[in-house]
């Protein structure tokens, strides 16, 4: 449990510098090549990783809720049936 937290938390540790590196690319930032086709390569690599990093903070958080929802639910079912015995 803890596990996809943690690498949630990493996910966005790593998203937050991809984004740094991001807007601090020299060719990003040279207007004059914005229509080139190296431009649009290097724009694509870094959207397509900063999405992977999205996604996969995204995925171990639903996971993380599941996990801590059916932990919960099996925490409180267990303190009902010690009751009614």
């Amino acid at each position: 449990m803890l596990a996809f937290f943690l690498l949630s938390q990493v996910a966005a540790i790593c998203s937050n510098v991809w984004l740094s590196e991001w807007t601090s690319d020299p060719l990003l930032m040279n207007a004059t090549l914005a229509n080139t086709s190296q431009f649009a390569g290097r724009q694509n690599l870094f959207l397509g990783i900063y999405s992977a990093l999205g996604g996969t903070q995204g995925t171990t958080i639903i996971i993380y809720i599941g996990v801590c929802v059916m932990w919960t639910t099996q925490l409180t079912a267990g303190n009902c049936f010690m009751r009614s015995t």
